[in-house]
């Protein structure tokens, strides 16, 4: 996920997805584990934004953000509220109503798409970030 989250941030548009048809796909991650641990009144995860993530978007001018299992959109909600354009990618239904109940709260706008990141179009589904920008 580090890896991928990198390449998001740092790579043009045409490099990242070139970087990520040659990638060995990942297995399809358990949708009913990702609802029960999502919908889960005792859950652990961190609700705020990734640090590394913090840190690599300080200073930039927004741009388009792809959020690769984004979960219950910590990290999306933040470049959101940077004002950053976001599509967050999930497989779990309850992970994505999560972020986008959160994103609503806030008033942001939130792209969401329900599937698996294996069966998710990086080549033409969508533009991320392009740092030529």
């Amino acid at each position: 996920m580090t890896r991928r989250l990198l390449l998001a941030l740092l790579l043009p548009a045409a490099a990242l997805a070139q970087a990520l048809t040659q990638t060995q796909p990942l297995p399809a991650p358990d949708k009913e584990r990702w609802n029960k641990t999502f919908a889960s009144s005792d859950s652990n995860f961190n609700r705020k934004p990734n640090a590394f993530l913090v840190e690599a978007v300080k200073g930039r001018k927004p741009g388009k953000a792809l959020d690769i299992g984004m979960g219950q959109g910590r990290n999306s909600i933040f470049l959101a509220q940077q004002g950053w354009d976001v599509t967050g990618v999930d497989i779990s239904e309850e992970g994505v109503r999560i972020a986008k109940e959160n994103a609503a709260k806030l008033g942001l706008k939130l792209n969401t798409v329900l599937q698996s990141i294996t069966e998710f179009d990086f080549v033409h589904g969508y533009i991320v970030y392009d740092s030529k920008k």
